[in-house]
C-alpha cells in the first residue's frame, strides 16, 4: 500500500513536555532513604557499644556490674626479685626499677588487651629497695561468664597478663587467673591483700620473682544481668546497605542482616568502637541530608523571579533539573533532563485534511548518577571513582580483607604452636599484633567503601525511579499506546 503521492508534504510535530512526578518521586524517595539510613546508624552505634564493652570499656564501675561486667582494681606496690649467686646486688641503682607491662586475657579472645604499662620498684626478699616508686592501681573490667561445670569457680573472668622488664634486657612473665579470686574476694569484703604473682625468666627458664599487689573483685548476680555484648541488636535488614540491595561482604557484623548479635571469632572484633561511633555519626548525617532532601522538595515554592527562569538555568527544586545543574548538592536525588517527547509525522497534499501515519513517544533523560559527590577519592579508602568503579574495587577489597583475616588466623595457630603454654598472643608479640592492626584497617576502609556505594546507589535509585514512572505512565496515558497495548496491559499487568 503507498503511504504517499507525489503531491504529498510531509510535516514533522515534536513536542516536549515536563514530567510532573520527579520531584514528588525524589521526595517519597528520599524519605524512605533516610528512614533507612537511620536504621544503619543506629545498628552501627549500638554495635560500637557492644564492641565498647567486649573490650571492657565502662562509664564507672557501677556500668561495668550492671551490663554483666566485674569491677576489679589490682594495685601493683613492685616486685620483688629472685637472686641468683653471683648477680649484681639489689642496692645498685641500675637495678632498682623495672617495667611491667599489664594486660588483660580475657574469654574468647587470643589477643590480650593491655591495661597500662608503668615502673615500678625491684625488692629483695628483706623488702629492701634502692628505689621508691609509688603503688599503681589499675581498674579493668572483665566480662563475667558463668561455668556450671566448676563448683569450685563457677564464675569465669579470665586472666591477668604481667610481662616485666629490667636492667639489660631481662626479661620475665607471670599469669594471674582471677577465676579462683572471685570467692577469696567475696570472703574478704572485695580485697585480698598480698597477692603474689609468679614470674619466669624467659632466657634462665626459672622464676625470676613475684609481682606483688592487692586485688579487689566486684561482681553483680551474673545470673540476672543483661549482658549488651551479645544482645539482640536492630535488624539491618531494613537498614539503607540492604534496601539497595548491596550484598553484605567482609567478616564483621555490621550491616549483617542478621536478628541475634554474633559474638566475634578468637582473634576478635575486627572493627574498633571508636571508628564504629564516627562511621555512625556519618551515617546519621547522611540520613539527615535525605531527610532535608524530603522536606524541601515537598514543601518548596519557586520565587516570582525563579519561576520566570528558562528550565536551562533553574536550580531549585523542580520536576526538571537541567543538566548544568547535575553537581548541585542541593538537587542530587532529582533526575537529570527528564522529560517526554512526542514526535508525529503527517502529510498533507492541500486536498484534503493533514493525516498522521506514525506518532512515536520516548522519555528522554540523563543517566542516573550522583554528581553530588563527585569522583575524587572515598573518604576512608583510598580508591576513586563513579559508582561502577567503586563496586568492582569494593569486592577486590573484600577479597584482601578476607586474605589478611585467613593470615592472621595461621599466625596466631603458629605463634599457639610455638608457645602451646600460653592460653593468649602477649602484646610483645609486635609482628602479629602489627598484622591484626592491617586486617583491622582492611575492615574498616571495606565498610567506608561499602557505605560510599550504598549513598551512591541511593541516589541512582531515586533518579532511576523517577524515569521509570516517568515513562510507564507517559505510556499508560497516551491514547494510541493505550488502544495498541490495551489486551496486553490487561493479560499481564
Amino acid at each position: 500500500q503507498t503511504i504517499f503521492t507525489e503531491n504529498d508534504v510531509v510535516v514533522a510535530v515534536e513536542r516536549s513536555r515536563e514530567s510532573t512526578i520527579v520531584l514528588p518521586v525524589a521526595a517519597a524517595v528520599s524519605r524512605l532513604l533516610s528512614e533507612g539510613a537511620a536504621t544503619s546508624s543506629a545498628h552501627s552505634w549500638l554495635l560500637a557499644q557492644a564492641v565498647r564493652r567486649r573490650n571492657g570499656i565502662f562509664v564507672d564501675k557501677e556500668d561495668a556490674i550492671e551490663n554483666n561486667h566485674a569491677a576489679c582494681c589490682a594495685k601493683i606496690s613492685g616486685f620483688t626479685r629472685n637472686w641468683n649467686d653471683g648477680e649484681v646486688s639489689v642496692r645498685n641503682p641500675d637495678s632498682g626499677s623495672a617495667i611491667v607491662r599489664m594486660s588483660l586475657q580475657p574469654l574468647g579472645c587470643v589477643f590480650a588487651k593491655e591495661l597500662l604499662s608503668f615502673e615500678t620498684s625491684i625488692y629483695n626478699d628483706l623488702g629492701h629497695s634502692t628505689s621508691n616508686f609509688a603503688p599503681v592501681d589499675v581498674d579493668f573490667f572483665p566480662h563475667v561468664e558463668l561455668n556450671s561445670h566448676n563448683v569450685h569457680n563457677p564464675v569465669q573472668l579470665g586472666s591477668l597478663r604481667f610481662e616485666v622488664t629490667w636492667g639489660k634486657g631481662s626479661f620475665a612473665e607471670g599469669v594471674l587467673p582471677l577465676d579462683s579470686w572471685v570467692s577469696k574476694c567475696a570472703q574478704n569484703q572485695g580485697t585480698c591483700s598480698n597477692v603474689r604473682v609468679k614470674v619466669n625468666d624467659i632466657h634462665r627458664k626459672s622464676e625470676a620473682g613475684t609481682i606483688n599487689l592487692d586485688l579487689s573483685i566486684v561482681i553483680g548476680d551474673a545470673s540476672n544481668k543483661r549482658d549488651i555484648s551479645s544482645s539482640t541488636l536492630p535488624n539491618p535488614i531494613t537498614g539503607l546497605v540492604n534496601m539497595v540491595n548491596l550484598n553484605h561482604l567482609g567478616s564483621t557484623q555490621l550491616d549483617k542482616p542478621v536478628a541475634v548479635a554474633e559474638q566475634p571469632g578468637p582473634i576478635g572484633d575486627l572493627l574498633q568502637s571508636d571508628w564504629l561511633e564516627e562511621h555512625a555519626q556519618q551515617r546519621a548525617q547522611d540520613s539527615s541530608l535525605f531527610s532535608k532532601y524530603a522536606s524541601t522538595f515537598k514543601n518548596y515554592a519557586p520565587t516570582e523571579e525563579e519561576a520566570q527562569l528558562h528550565s536551562s538555568k533553574r536550580r531549585y527544586p523542580s520536576n526538571f533539573k537541567p543538566s548544568a545543574a547535575k553537581a548541585d548538592k542541593n538537587l542530587t536525588p532529582i533526575a537529570i533532563n527528564v522529560h517526554n517527547q512526542t514526535l508525529s509525522l503527517q502529510t498533507i497534499n492541500g486536498q484534503e485534511h493533514p493525516r498522521q501515519f506514525k506518532r512515536f513517544l520516548y522519555t528522554t533523560c540523563g543517566a542516573p548518577c550522583d554528581h553530588g559527590r563527585g569522583f575524587g577519592i572515598v573518604k576512608g579508602t583510598n580508591t576513586v571513582g563513579g559508582l561502577r568503579k567503586l563496586e568492582a574495587k569494593r569486592k577486590i577489597l573484600a577479597e584482601k580483607a578476607q586474605m589478611s583475616r585467613l593470615e592472621l588466623l595461621r599466625s596466631v595457630k603458629e605463634t599457639q604452636d610455638r608457645h602451646p603454654e600460653r592460653s593468649h598472643i602477649p602484646n610483645s608479640e609486635l609482628s602479629i599484633h602489627k598484622l591484626r592492626e592491617l586486617t583491622i584497617e582492611k575492615e574498616q576502609q571495606l565498610v567506608s567503601l561499602t557505605w560510599e556505594c550504598t549513598m551512591r546507589r541511593s541516589v541512582a535509585l531515586t533518579q532511576a525511579l523517577s524515569i521509570c514512572l516517568t515513562s510507564y505512565l507517559a505510556c499508560v496515558s497516551d491514547p494510541i499506546r493505550s488502544e495498541e497495548f490495551a489486551a496486553k496491559w490487561l493479560e499481564h499487568g
